[in-house]
């Protein structure tokens, strides 16, 4: 409005002014909304942030106030040498990570691509590569991997946009689980590859994910397709330190080429990869660090670390020892059971165990298999259809070290989850000896019967473990339980002896008052029977 501008230049309005003028434009849009077809009020369409590597960079010394005294001294040192494909290759050390190539070829064009236009603009090409990885907002990152795996070619999904489907999808995170073992290795040294010795398939995982899990969430948030909004809430919220993995790495091989690589952990809070892997409290046997990071959307929060409670060969092969080590835990626990043909599964039990001869726990437990495939049955009660939730049955988990009435009779001993009385959906006997799952079992309606199907469903049991998520106080509670039950032991064997053989009191002279005794109510009728003696002398007190 030419009234409103001085020289050309635009004069903000009061406030005032604006809601008068506000309100005066919904009344005119009011008046002529018949007129207007519904393409002339439509908004226009939201343009998608640019990906980390199109982002621009801050002043160079503001830049450089994000990294730490390493990695500056490293950015130093390398930025010398002008950009080029070797350098960045090198710099990455992706050689190992098993991308496909057309996507590998990407990542280096746009690396290199971003480097070229820093460094010829006189700039810390090196630094603006750093921070655009590793310092930049999150969602621009994870809109970097999703430009890095989108097939270009491909259809476009609602709304014009691109769409992450299929294997491209599941190579961006089996990719996202390689980084997460390299970026902890790098930080805390072998620890990493010795506490996680098992030989699990990530890629099943990975799979799994892409199919039925990402699938789920977007059946919650209601969207239909893979595009990079509903990628980004989701492995914000699943995938903890996803966005970081890349530009850690990055990081982590500056300060190896330059050599100023230490062994102790930064202080830097956003370089620090500490939360990636959970730390296990002593090796397991059956994980790999690859697939214990893809497991983390369907695990509780761990405290920081992993608590053993229990290995088969550790402790001994042995139920009863099972059930001491994990009988009073309070917290939730995941039970890994591997047997002789390199197949592992287990029960995830968000609650504490106890020794009982009904079914406990709560619709937050689930059953998995980790090889030969990966999957996950949640429980029923837990789905977002409420009529099935209140009616599905409530046959969680189930722990009972007590010998049933006959063998196959129930309550048997043993461990089980899912399925009914007799037929539970995974069962460990009370020998520990032999494992059977049942997947998608019509009698189970606990769990869902998206399941790995195994043949033959049992197999003799080879190893197990038990991981603990409830940090130091609910490991207090197993030696509270063993406390209590050591008292209830000691108070049943103090049973007078004379009067079991024949001494003062024995069962032939007073049975009522032996049985009270024998209860633990002892002396309980001692004093109505000294009344009794004393006010009639006519009788006498066979203890005199």
């Amino acid at each position: 409005d030419p009234s409103r501008s001085l020289f050309g230049l635009c004069v903000p309005c009061s406030p005032q002014v604006e809601r008068a003028e506000e309100m005066g434009n919904k009344s005119s849009s009011a008046k002529e909304g018949g007129s207007k077809s519904t393409e002339e009020v439509r908004r226009p369409r939201v343009q998608r942030p640019k990906n980390a590597l199109e982002l621009p960079t801050p002043p160079e010394d503001f830049m450089m106030l994000a990294f730490n005294k390493e990695q500056k001294a490293a950015l130093e040192a390398l930025s010398k040498t002008p950009p080029s494909p070797k350098l960045l290759q090198e710099l990455l050390g992706l050689d190992n990570a098993g991308l496909p190539p057309p996507v590998l070829q990407k990542l280096f064009s746009a690396v290199l691509s971003s480097a070229t236009s820093k460094h010829e603009e006189g700039g810390n090409w090196l630094g603006a590569v750093a921070w655009r990885l590793s310092k930049s907002p999150a969602d621009a990152r994870i809109g970097l991997l999703f430009d890095l795996f989108v097939d270009e070619g491909g259809e476009e999904g609602e709304g014009g946009e691109k769409e992450l489907e299929g294997e491209r999808l599941v190579a961006m995170l089996h990719f996202l689980s390689w980084l997460a073992f390299e970026c902890a290795v790098g930080e805390r040294g072998t620890a990493v590859s010795e506490s996680c010795s098992g030989d699990l398939p990530a890629l099943s995982a990975a799979r799994f994910l892409a199919r039925s899990e990402l699938k789920r969430y977007r059946r919650e948030i209601k969207a239909h397709h893979n595009t990079l909004p509903v990628l980004r809430s989701w492995i914000s919220k699943q995938l903890p330190a996803a966005a970081d993995l890349l530009g850690t790495r990055v990081l982590q091989r500056l300060e190896e080429q330059s050599g100023s690589a230490t062994e102790t952990e930064t202080n830097d809070p956003q370089a620090s990869v500490s939360n990636i892997l959970p730390v296990l409290s002593s090796p397991s046997e059956i994980l790999s660090p690859q697939v214990l990071y893809l497991l983390q959307p369907f695990l509780p929060p761990s405290h920081g670390i992993l608590q053993r409670l229990f290995s088969s060969k550790a402790n001994g092969h042995s139920f009863n020892r099972l059930s001491h080590h994990i009988v009073g835990y309070k917290g939730a626990t995941l039970i890994l059971i591997k047997d002789t043909m390199s197949r592992v599964a287990g029960i995830l039990a968000s609650h504490g165990w106890i020794d009982t001869l009904s079914f406990q726990g709560n619709d937050g437990s689930a059953l998995f298999t980790l090889s030969p495939g990966f999957s996950v049955r949640r429980a029923v009660a837990a789905s977002d259809d409420r009529t099935a939730a209140r009616n599905a049955p409530k046959n969680f988990c189930y722990l009972n070290t007590k010998t049933g009435p006959a063998r196959g009779g129930w309550p048997a001993k043993g461990m089980g989850a899912g399925g009914e009385a007799g037929r539970t959906s995974i069962w460990v006997d009370g020998d520990l000896e032999e494992l059977i799952w049942r997947p998608g079992d019509k009698a189970c309606g606990t769990f869902d019967a998206e399941g790995a199907v195994w043949r033959p469903e049992n197999g003799k049991i080879a190893v197990v473990e038990v991981f603990g998520f409830g940090g130091t106080e609910a490991e207090a509670g197993v030696e509270q339980y063993r406390q209590r039950r050591a008292k209830a032991a000691e108070r049943m064997r103090k049973v007078d002896r004379a009067q079991m053989f024949g001494g003062r009191q024995g069962w032939s002279e007073n049975p009522d008052k032996f049985i009270l005794d024998m209860a633990g109510i002892t002396g309980a009728s001692d004093g109505y029977r000294e009344d009794v003696y004393k006010n009639d002398p006519t009788v006498s007190d066979p203890e005199t």
